[in-house]
Formats: structure tokens, C-alpha cells, sequence
């Protein structure tokens, strides 16, 4: 159950048409219904699959928001942020 959610995460991806909010509304779920299970993903590699995520019009942003924020303070949250912002 856990992977297969994982997996969607990892094909996600945020759309230059759609709002924004609904793909990170799809990951808070998907991350919080693996955390359900005990499968824990840091983080640091929510964020990271986040920025990958990103459309290629919008790359940039990843400079952007990995410029503004600590590593060690990365986190969905944050990128959600950054781009709806």
C-alpha cells in the first residue's frame, strides 16, 4: 500500500494549467497516509519531490526556493509556499 502511494508521488506532477494546490494537497495526503502505515519520508525528500515536480517553465523557482531556505529546513510546506506564492 505504502509503495504504491510512493510511487504516485513520484510521478506526479504539477501542471501549468491546473492550480497548484491540488497536486500538493494530493502529496500532504499521500505523505500522511504513508506516515499512517510507519513509513516515514523525510522532510528534506517531500520538498526534493516536490521541486521535481515542477513543470520545466517553472525550474527556476528550485534555485530560487533552495536559495532561500536552509537544507535543513526544506520541507513541503515550504515549497508549497514558495510556489503558490
Amino acid at each position: 500500500m505504502a509503495s504504491t502511494v510512493f510511487k504516485d508521488c513520484l510521478s506526479a506532477q504539477i501542471s501549468l494549467t491546473a492550480n497548484p494546490n491540488i497536486y500538493f494537497d494530493k502529496m500532504f495526503g499521500a505523505f500522511a497516509q504513508m506516515s499512517a502505515t510507519d513509513v516515514e519520508v523525510p522532510n528534506q525528500l517531500q520538498a526534493m519531490i516536490a521541486l521535481a515536480a515542477l513543470p520545466q517553465k517553472w525550474e527556476m523557482l528550485i534555485s530560487i526556493i533552495t536559495g532561500d531556505v536552509e537544507m535543513v529546513d526544506l520541507n513541503l510546506s515550504k515549497v508549497h509556499t514558495a510556489i503558490i506564492t
